[in-house]
């Protein structure tokens, strides 16, 4: 499989061929160079060219693929796509779609599954190919008429979702977004190298609704700011809303979300309150919007998969950071801070998800729970007023103990799963006991958490009702948080 310098090179599409049994890249694609006509009757015929041509849409200009072309045809370098444009010549290349499982035939008139049979103007029954405007996508009946008769100039929006090992609570997420009020955008789906089922649902979602864009990857592994680094990289619209594969947004959130960033031209991100949810899709836990009232609260008001943010801002922070795996969105969120307001939706449009299948609780339990000390210490530094950058490059005894914080925030995770969280064991061992306060609302909580979890999280959501209660004023517009040093 060839390599591209994408930010995710292990990445292809699945259902384009270009011959058979080649197999398609998402990046970037080189000029084809013009077939030379053959022999009456040879495969390089005018005829078998059309033959092969495939039922291919020229979808939006952003989108960019790489195709492996034979090694007969020579080329071993991949250059950058030109400007789109649809064109009346004779096609130059000769390609065909199909399924990875289909058989290697011509395919002269079947319908290919997964796309829409579309007629060129003046080719019957194909499409033109020009080396300068082929684009390969799912989103053929968007591509085709944006190009084609201009309608849909203004889309905005991007929805991104990493997707690793979803099942089962995949496809209620993306109904949740595929029927938004604010139906205008590009679901774009990355998935990570799955192996329980997932890749075969996206495959199977990528045919019902044009709008979704899926990439796979091959292997898997980006870990949690490579593969939110990718799908970001691979929006193509000013705005772009995150989206958790296991959570499940409310049908109104993309529009609230574009109308509050389209009301303050100054803020670069926007999120929205949420409450949580289990594994069957009960509530467990209600909104909590008491820190709203605080707009300097160290609580980030909002999850990640909540958050609408501009592009630009976007790049200019300089995205998602691997050294702060496992807390990639609070550090995004810092910095982003400085580059303009962070806004929080003060009505619940989305619901976060406590399971098992949580990225903290899958990984490897050590490199959690160093990347969650880390962001604690970087937190600390903040509220100091020091720079925390040098402590992302700070090298550390690899054994060392952790602040006993950081078991307390895994075992919430565990305990809002629904499980009997076992942190004590770990929390001796690895935790940097001292007689103060940290320590023993830690050692506190662990103890009732393992002996009676259900009373820890029945007497959880008593003080988030009182705390719901006390804070009565009403909110109908978006707050400004400002996740910075508190002025004196």
């Amino acid at each position: 499989m060839l390599r591209h310098p994408s930010p995710a090179p292990n990445v292809r599409e699945w259902i384009i061929c270009g011959q058979p049994s080649t197999r398609v890249v998402r990046g970037v694609i080189p000029p084809l160079p013009r077939p030379t006509r053959g022999p009456k009757g040879s495969e390089s015929s005018t005829r078998a060219r059309n033959r092969w041509v495939a039922r291919i849409a020229f979808a939006r200009l952003e989108a960019r693929i790489c195709v492996r072309l034979p090694e007969a045809r020579g080329i071993s370098r991949y250059t950058p796509i030109g400007q789109s444009t649809l064109s009346s010549q004779q096609p130059y290349g000769v390609y065909r779609t199909a399924r990875k499982s289909a058989p290697e035939r011509m395919l002269k008139s079947q319908p290919v599954p997964g796309f829409e049979t579309r007629r060129s103007p003046s080719v019957a029954g194909h499409f033109l190919l020009n080396p300068d405007c082929l684009l390969l996508s799912n989103t053929l009946e968007s591509g085709v008429r944006n190009m084609k008769t201009g309608a849909n100039p203004a889309r905005r929006v991007s929805v991104v979702m990493p997707v690793r090992n979803a099942l089962p609570y995949l496809d209620a997420s993306i109904t949740s977004i595929l029927e938004q009020s604010f139906a205008d955008f590009e679901f774009i789906i990355g998935d990570d190298g799955s192996t329980d089922g997932s890749r075969a649902r996206l495959i199977e979602w990528s045919k019902k609704d044009d709008r979704i864009r899926l990439f796979l990857g091959e292997g898997g592994g980006l870990g949690p700011a490579g593969s939110s680094n990718w799908v970001a990289g691979l929006a193509t619209f000013p705005l772009v809303a995150r989206m958790d594969a296991d959570d499940v947004s409310g049908r109104c959130r993309l529009e609230a979300e574009v109308a509050a960033l389209d009301a303050d031209a100054g803020a670069v991100l926007v999120g929205s309150v949420y409450d949580c949810i289990d594994r069957a899709g009960r509530v467990v836990r209600q909104m909590e919007r008491h820190s709203l009232h605080d707009p300097y609260s160290a609580r980030h008001p909002f999850p990640h998969g909540s958050v609408m943010y501009r592009r630009e801002a976007f790049e200019t922070a300089g995205g998602y950071r691997a050294s702060c795996d496992f807390w990639e969105d609070i550090d995004l969120y810092w910095r982003m801070a400085k580059l303009g307001r962070l806004l929080v939706l003060p009505e619940v449009h989305y619901s976060y998800r406590f399971n098992s299948g949580h990225s903290r609780l899958k990984a490897h339990r050590r490199k959690v729970e160093v990347a969650l000390d880390l962001a604690l210490r970087c937190s600390t530094a903040r509220r100091n007023g020091e720079e925390y950058e040098r402590l992302l490059t700070e090298a550390l005894p690899a054994q060392r103990r952790l602040r006993p914080s950081v078991f307390r925030m895994i075992g919430q995770l565990e305990l809002w799963s629904g499980a009997r969280p076992k942190i004590i064991p770990r929390l001796v061992m690895h935790g940097k006991l001292r007689f103060n306060r940290e320590t023993i609302s830690a050692i506190a909580w662990a103890i009732w958490a393992f002996v009676s979890p259900h009373s820890l999280r029945t007497t959880a959501k008593w003080i988030a009702r009182r705390r719901e209660r006390h804070s009565a004023e009403v909110l109908s517009q978006p707050v400004e948080w400002r996740p910075m040093q508190r002025p004196e």
